[in-house]
């Protein structure tokens, strides 16, 4: 027995001689080798207990694993790992912070028990303390940092933003906006001296966070931030001008001046009457009114009772976005006669007189009518009158007229009998006083004789 338990002994040692230095392995599983300056990152390891072997069992526990290096690690230290059988493994995550620029050491230390069953009919137990270490090699390298040359975005209007990386010298990248901006993505085959730009409408004030991705002997990535001013939009000024107080069925201009005073220029500019009253044309577009432009558009206004000036405007930015508003004002309207006939005489089977346009639009196609008689005047312009002569049928006239939207007038005026024979009775009277006058002179001048 005593033999037996020497040879089983001897067999153990030289089991232990054919091992491995450490069947514990330690494999970088998370994290990189090249760290920006200031920047956090972390790091995991897999712990494996990788032997394997039929003679033999061996159990690994896990005592401590400590993290050494001149960078700041947290945690630094980990205790009571637990115990591995052969194939078995654990995991284990840190954070580094890099400080100074240049090399750097990052060793992961695991101290551990290794105890060792032999599998042969001579059974023996050995245990030992032990210690593993990975080395992991760093470089800190200066922290790249996005500049804009635009120091000011302005919200809800399209930027052109231009910016360039500084603190990689040459190297080659990509970087990606982890905004909504066009182009979406920019390569670099070198970032010395490298300058980009990319179009932007910002919807709120925030952080712009960039993914830059640098390729070299390793793929580094890193997210860059910027933090720009905002200010809000100037948009554009429109200014409605129109007569305050218009005549019921009367047309006037009404002129809008719009002025672009955003940073961009906008396009397919609509602006559409939706208020009371006639108008034409119902709707006008402009093409483009580019940043601190002016441009005018009219319509002519024709109002009802009660009725006002509203105005919808809608334009779009490069991208199609919609931009609308409203502008609206009232107007007072006064319910007097915008048509009228006057200086009326009649002359035998004739009547004549003229027709008076008391508005500030144009009246067209004006008829004069008396029974079935009618007689065309033709155009007024405003604050004018245009002489007619027509045929005495009866005792209205009637005059009718289209006013520049189109609409149709009319207005009346009774013309009595009365008035007509009262026109022949003053002509019968004044010929009578004429021929009484000259019979008295005449018998006077006979008198002296």
């Amino acid at each position: 027995m005593k033999y037996e338990m020497l040879f089983a002994s001897f067999v153990l040692i030289i089991l232990i001689a054919v091992l491995p230095v450490s069947a514990l392995q330690i494999a970088l599983q998370e994290g990189k080798e090249t760290l920006y300056k200031g920047e956090e990152t972390k790091f995991e390891f897999a712990i494996i207990n990788a032997y394997d072997n039929d003679e033999m069992t061996v159990e690994t526990k896990i005592d401590s694993i400590v993290i050494e290096s001149d960078l700041d690690v947290n945690p630094s230290i980990f205790y009571e790992g637990g115990s591995l059988l052969p194939k078995e493994g654990l995991i284990i995550q840190f954070n580094v912070k890099a400080g100074k620029v240049g090399d750097h050491k990052l060793k992961v230390k695991v101290h551990y028990t290794k105890t060792m069953f032999s599998t042969s009919r001579f059974g023996a137990t050995i245990v030992v303390k032990d210690v593993v270490v990975r080395t992991v090699l760093l470089k800190v390298v200066d922290s790249p940092a996005i500049v804009l040359q635009n120091k000011t975005l302005v919200l809800n209007e399209v930027n052109d933003v231009r910016f360039r990386v500084v603190g990689l010298g040459d190297a080659k990248a990509t970087i990606e906006p982890l905004f909504d901006c066009r182009p979406s993505i920019f390569n670099f085959n070198s970032l010395k001296d490298a300058e980009a730009s990319f179009e932007f409408i910002p919807r709120k004030e925030e952080e712009l966070k960039f993914k830059l991705k640098v390729y070299g002997d390793n793929v580094v990535e890193k997210i860059l931030t910027v933090k720009p001013k905002y200010i809000k939009s100037n948009g554009v000024s429109v200014n409605l001008k129109a007569d305050k107080v218009v005549l019921l069925n009367d047309c006037v201009k009404v002129n809008l001046e719009l002025l672009n005073l955003r940073k961009d220029a906008i396009y397919n500019v609509i602006v559409r009457f939706v208020g009371n009253g006639s108008v034409k044309p119902e709707q006008q577009v402009i093409g483009m009114i580019n940043p601190n432009e002016l441009k005018n558009v009219e319509f002519i206004f024709s109002p009802k009772n009660n009725s006002y000036l509203k105005f919808f405007i809608v334009y779009f930015d490069k991208f199609g976005n919609a931009y609308p508003q409203v502008v609206e004002r009232k107007v007072v309207v006064k319910n007097s006669e915008l048509l009228k006939i006057v200086n009326v005489s009649v002359n035998g089977e004739k009547i004549s007189g003229d027709v008076v346009n008391l508005g500030n639009g144009m009246l067209n196609d004006v008829v004069i009518s008396c029974g079935n008689e009618e007689v065309f005047v033709g155009m007024i312009n405003p604050h004018s009158s245009k002489h007619f002569e027509i045929g005495y049928e009866c005792g209205i006239l009637k005059v009718s007229a289209k006013n520049e939207v189109g609409n149709k007038i009319e207005y009346e005026k009774a013309v009595t009998h009365r008035e007509k024979f009262g026109v022949t009775l003053l002509a019968f009277v004044a010929i009578i006083a004429i021929v009484l006058i000259s019979l008295a002179a005449l018998a006077y001048k006979r008198s002296k004789i």
